[in-house]
């Protein structure tokens, strides 16, 4: 059973990386996809969650969900990013679970998680943020 936990503990670098990679992608695409439908972003903010000034928070989040994505997935500044989705999921959700005829919060729980992970771990291997470097806690 030790063994057992010594080998998952050894791989935790390249279950960052999976995360990180993962997290990079989604939030990549749906950035994507925000961007290129202009006001996609408001239209969600305003009507779906009933957020004040989505003027604002559509396109802030949109580039934040573009930009941030990218870096996630290359691992470069993963922890400031991981610190800004985490926050943005934290009132997100904070924001949904207020909402009458709560909207399905599965996927904001989830990447809430995945952000403080990578927050308080870091990047794993393979990321810009440290080339040629192994991830030591």
């Amino acid at each position: 059973m030790k063994a057992w936990l010594r080998m998952l503990n050894s791989q935790r670098p390249l279950a960052l990386t999976l995360l990180r990679a993962v997290m990079g992608v989604l939030l990549g695409y749906q950035g994507q996809l925000m961007v290129l439908k202009q006001g996609f972003a408001i239209e969600l903010f305003r009507s779906h969650y009933g957020m004040p000034l989505p003027e604002l928070v559509g396109p802030v989040v949109s580039v934040l969900a573009l930009v941030g994505g990218f870096a996630l997935f290359v691992g470069l500044f993963t922890r400031i990013f991981a610190v800004l989705y985490a926050i943005e999921f934290f009132v997100l959700t904070l924001w949904a679970v207020s909402m009458p005829g709560m909207p399905e919060l599965g996927q904001n729980f989830i990447l809430l998680a995945a952000a403080v992970v990578l927050a308080t771990h870091g990047a794993g291997a393979f990321a810009l943020d440290r080339p040629g470097q192994r991830w030591e806690p």
